[in-house]
């Protein structure tokens, strides 16, 4: 059986063997999809690539995998910037309990 793998870069290479067990596991993680018969990486698949795809597969199956590549950026944005806020409220608690030790003699002082 001839299954399309996108190799490094994204380009495609028809394959006879069966995929390996780090395919696979891309494969499980979502990495990887197959459409007709093409097995996808849409974490390396460039624009231009998907491009050509279109030419291929049908126009459901490439609004899919080009909704899916969309979703995935997305998701890995929201999670950069979620983990940036985190970094960012942790940094700004540490400025306030640093700035209370500070005050906290004034305020028994006055008190």
């Amino acid at each position: 059986m001839m299954v399309g793998i996108i190799k490094e870069g994204g380009a495609v290479q028809m394959e006879e063997e069966a995929p390996s067990t780090e395919t696979l596991k891309k494969i499980e993680d979502g990495c990887i999809v197959l459409v007709c018969g093409l097995a996808i990486d849409i974490e390396r698949i460039t624009d231009t690539e998907m491009y050509t795809l279109r030419r291929v597969l049908p126009r459901k199956e490439y609004r899919l995998l080009k909704n899916r590549k969309s979703a995935r950026k997305s998701r890995r944005r929201r999670k950069a910037e979620l983990t940036c806020l985190r970094e960012e409220v942790k940094q700004l608690k540490e400025e306030c309990e640093k700035w209370r030790k500070i005050a906290e003699p004034f305020i028994k002082q006055q008190q």
